[in-house]
């Protein structure tokens, strides 16, 4: 027998979307993998049957169900953990909330949920949204009171786990976005990781830091978007990912309390993503033949391989596995001793541990004294008894004591009142005393002598609720489907589908629990938003038509119907809630890494995958797909395909109980290109492929032909299109944008390292393009910088200095200006504010907020967008009124009113920006508006008489 084998369970998967996190459940009979659905922006949790992949005789059977519940999300899940009682798991998402689904029970009966067939039962508790851009980190406190959810928007919310959505903190003194959380097993400090930057420890009695850590990051960059960070199970050590040292990739150990860091895990040539220890110790016998307790761990990292560590003292892994990936490891979940791992390629792998390799796990009693030894505590974790398939998956929360009968029903919904008495007469019945009299105790005075049992009220109050149950029995509720047919339904019937639960809920197996009315159905908990930008209704939505865009909204209607079961809850809240999640905020890139040598900057273009599927913007269930590993006639090449996907239309009647409707594809245009496709981006013009051969090839989305296939300086590393204008940027940090539509160059070859700051380890946080070609790119520093075409030259149009804190931020009222938006204001929504320092005087306030916004309305005219032209100017106008700057309003009302000038700027009329600009000055400064508005309006009033001639 091998010491560890590897099993890949092809069943689990996400439509070919990567699986970015995985955890198991505290039962160990089921896991959860969340991320994306294909390669779109719709996110995917699905809950999976542990059995079917341990047991390879079960995954095989087709009795044996492999998946139990499916999540569908108009984002992208980045994290998701189980509860320690297992009742619950939370999504961390894109649309920057944070999704808490509960388990309601087992469905007995057939039947589908949301269009797809589900063995378990979840209800959506809340959906807490206290952030203001992507989640990418949650995780609960060991203890169950707490939950922590990190975001790029700089901070960690702390929730009242009991009570949600209650928040009990807000740590905002972050400087990075929060890349990963790790709560301390002991359940003194909260560790998070910002940026790849700093390690910073939150004590959980305050909430403040009490510790940062930097030196093992200085030379680290921002090459993943996740990083998972994992406590030793004795909380002797931190394991954190991201650390170099010398060029090498680590896995830092950060020992508690000295908060040394010289201790590491070494042998990757990429840089870690993820570490996760087994949830106890292992014995292992060392070479004199005593035994020591130690920790081990798994560490993934974006070489594609893995590694398995056992330390302290550990100077090489016990077991490394290469290339066991196509693409970067994600994320661990540990089942005993079996592994389960995920990447980016949308796989899992299993390794099965044999003892002898790693050891024998200690028991939680034996955790719980040790850590009672060093930290005089147990920690409930390891105080808990083993959990079983049952005790972890309840349909309610009851704080009743444990019962120790051995008849535990199974967790499934009621289907008849008798099963619910029966249930309770023989938890009664365990609990009841003996009907004897207790001899009288000396310290105790009975006014009882009577050898009769005393009447049990409880007893009583059983037969009236039976009596009343049976009465119930014969009612019978009106239940309106979506479709409009009605139908009666016995109210003690199980509920199969996902808009209410079950009429009567299952009393908790081994635990009893007095009597008691059915309890109130729970009523769906949603906060609201913390501010305006955390959803953005108009990404994406620009050239579309108002008859597509009906039938969009109809089709994706019908879709969330069959695919989102939790969401589908025909109520006002919950149609309000689908209206805000339609369109999400558009998702940031992962971080791209730049490294300054020799006065140029180098970057690291994608990896190759075998297949890519890359969603159509604008044009529903449109795909391209392409085929690296495409053969025909005994040679392999690159296949493309444009593909639409659409349902098989099915009469209802053909459609056999527990059948799904089948996904057909049909094909557009095909090409095949002489070399491998790296990075792929399509809107409703055009299909850009960056290629291997340092080509960015360009077709026209309608017919397939071939528009221009563009030579780059070197491999791409980033590509993109956004109505007509495509651009690329590559290895050797040269951006590059084109009008496709009047087929010229807008930006040749410009180099980024012109914007780097060489003193600065930065990172390239995104790239936008306007509909005209002019790149907007924006650094990990705060700094963005725009492309002054007539100038040829690089401009900055905002940075985060030491200024930020002597003027006041932009608010996300003020940018709210008209009701759409563009993608400088868009930016802006998303950046992080500053705070006033305080003491500074007005007018230095007032002299830098007039500089910075002077830079962004000149950034906003060389991107040529209306919405951000308009928004930009106004808000410059009103800061100019607002501060008495006289001749900065004379000089805007001069180059609108200037003669001999376009009629139109950005697409706007200069006469209508001329009439707002003075009635907005007339209503916030009259005087000033008597003096200069007079001779503007003379050449206005000229400029419009001559428009009559045309």
């Amino acid at each position: 027998m091998t010491d560890t084998l590897v099993a890949e369970p092809t069943f689990v998967h996400h439509d070919t979307g990567p699986i970015l996190s995985i955890d198991c459940h505290p039962s160990g009979n089921k896991f959860i993998t969340c991320g994306q659905k294909s390669t779109s922006s719709k996110g995917m949790a699905v809950v999976w049957n542990m059995e079917a992949v341990l047991d390879k005789n079960k995954a095989l059977d087709e009795n044996v169900p492999k998946v139990l519940f499916q999540l569908d999300s108009e984002s992208q899940f980045n994290s998701v953990r189980w509860s320690p009682d297992g009742k619950r798991f939370a999504a961390g998402c894109d649309d920057s909330s944070v999704w808490v689904f509960e388990y309601v029970g087992r469905i007995n009966s057939q039947g589908f949920i949301g269009g797809s067939k589900n063995i378990e039962r979840y209800k959506e508790c809340c959906i807490l949204r206290g952030h203001r851009m992507e989640v990418l980190s949650v995780e609960w406190s060991p203890n169950g009171r707490f939950l922590a959810s990190g975001s790029i928007d700089y901070r960690i919310i702390i929730y009242n786990a009991r009570k949600l959505p209650q928040q009990i903190a807000v740590l905002s003194d972050c400087e990075l976005p929060v890349k990963g959380l790790s709560w301390d097993p002991i359940g003194k400090y909260l560790a998070s990781l910002e940026g790849d930057k700093k390690l910073r420890f939150w004590t959980t009695d305050t909430w403040q830091c009490v510790n940062s850590v930097t030196e093992p990051f200085a030379m680290s960059i921002e090459e993943t978007l996740l990083s998972r960070l994992d406590w030793s199970p004795d909380g002797k050590y931190l394991m954190t990912p991201a650390a170099v040292q010398k060029g090498q990739h680590l896995i830092r150990l950060i020992q508690r309390k000295s908060w040394k860091s010289d201790q590491f895990l070494a042998g990757h040539y990429k840089g870690t993503t993820c570490v996760r220890a087994m949830p106890r110790l292992v014995d292992v016998n060392l070479k004199n033949g005593k035994k020591m307790q130690m920790t081990c761990c798994a560490v993934g990292s974006r070489d594609k391989s893995i590694s398995i560590w056992v330390f302290p003292g550990a100077v090489k892994p016990i077991l490394v596995l290469d290339n066991l990936f196509h693409h970067t490891v994600m994320d661990f979940a540990w089942c005993g001793r079996n592994l389960l791992v995920c990447s980016a390629d949308g796989s899992i792998r299993v390794i099965s541990l044999s003892e002898s390799l790693i050891g024998e796990m200690v028991s939680k009693e034996a955790m719980s004294d040790l850590c009672h030894s060093i930290y005089s505590i147990r920690p409930p974790q390891y105080e808990q008894e083993a959990m079983e398939e049952g005790d972890v998956s309840q349909d309610s929360f009851s704080v009743a004591p444990v019962a120790s009968t051995a008849a535990a029903a199974s967790t499934s919904f009621i289907t008849c009142p008798e099963e619910v008495l029966a249930r309770r007469k023989q938890q009664e019945q365990a609990q009841q005393p003996s009907t004897a009299p207790a001899p009288a105790s000396s310290s105790t005075t009975t006014t009882t002598t009577s050898a009769t049992p005393i009447e049990n009220p409880k007893e009583n109050d059983s037969k009236a609720k039976e009596k009343q149950m049976l009465e119930e029995r014969k009612e019978q509720k009106l239940v309106v489907e979506a479709g409009g047919k009605r139908r009666f339904q016995p109210v003690f019937c199980g509920a199969i589908s996902a808009d209410e639960p079950a009429a009567v809920s299952e009393p908790p197996a081994k635990k009893p629990v007095a009597p008691a009315p059915p309890p109130p159905q729970k009523k769906r908990i949603v906060l609201a938003p913390a501010a305006p930008d955390d959803v953005d209704l108009e990404e994406d939505s620009s050239g579309d038509s108002d008859e597509e865009d009906e039938e969009e909204e109809e089709d994706s209607d019908a879709e969330s119907s069959r695919a989102a079961a939790p969401t589908n809850k025909k109520t006002t809240e919950n149609k309000m809630l689908a209206m805000d999640l339609k369109k999400p905020v558009l998702r940031p890139m992962e971080p791209k890494s730049l490294q300054t040598k020799e006065g140029t900057v180098l970057m690291e273009a994608p990896e190759q995958q075998p297949k890519i599927s890359q969603h159509v913007q604008e044009r529903k269930g449109m795909f391209v797909e392409v085929d690296n590993r495409w053969k025909h006639g005994g040679v392999e090449t690159t296949q493309v395909k444009l593909v639409k996907k659409k349902q098989e239309i099915v009469q209802e009647e053909e459609l056999m109980d527990g059948e799904e409707r089948r996904m057909i594809l049909e094909c557009l245009w095909m090409t095949v290109v002489g070399a491998p496709v790296i990075i792929v981006a399509a809107n409703k013009h055009h299909v850009t492929l960056g290629c291997g051969d340092k080509c960015l090839r360009v077709y026209r989305t309608l017919c397939g032909s071939l528009l221009s296939s563009l030579r780059l300086d070197s491999l791409p590393v980033l590509i993109g299109v956004k109505e007509n204008a495509a651009y690329a940027l590559t290895e050797n940090g040269r951006l590059s944008t084109w009008n496709l539509k009047q087929g010229k160059a807008v930006v040749t070859r410009q180099a980024l390292f012109d914007c780097v700051e060489a003193s600065t380890d930065n990172s390239l946080i995104s790239v936008d393009v306007s509909e005209s070609g002019v790149p907007l790119i924006v650094f990990s520093n705060g700094s963005i910088f725009t492309f002054h075409v007539g100038m040829s030259c690089w401009i900055q149009v905002s940075t985060t200095n030491i200024l930020g804190r002597l003027t006041t931020a932009i608010s996300d009222t003020q940018l709210e200006i008209s009701e759409k938006t563009g993608p400088l204001v868009r930016l802006l929504k998303r950046m992080r504010k500053q705070t006033t320092a305080p003491g500074v005087a007005p007018q230095v306030v007032k002299s830098i907020k007039e500089s910075q916004l002077e830079q962004l309305f000149i950034c906003a005219e060389q991107l040529g967008n209306p919405q951000d032209y308009q928004t930009m100017l106004m808000l410059y106008v009103e800061t100019l009124c607002e501060g008495g700057s006289e001749k900065k309003l004379k000089n805007v009302l001069n180059t609108l009113s200037q003669s001999g000038a376009p009629m139109q700027v950005c697409g706007l009329r200069r006469a209508a920006l001329f009439d707002d600009v003075t009635r907005l000055i007339k209503q916030r400064q009259p005087g000033i508006a008597e003096r200069i508005v007079a001779g503007a309006a003379t050449v206005t009033t000229t400029t419009k008489k001559s428009r009559t001639l045309f």
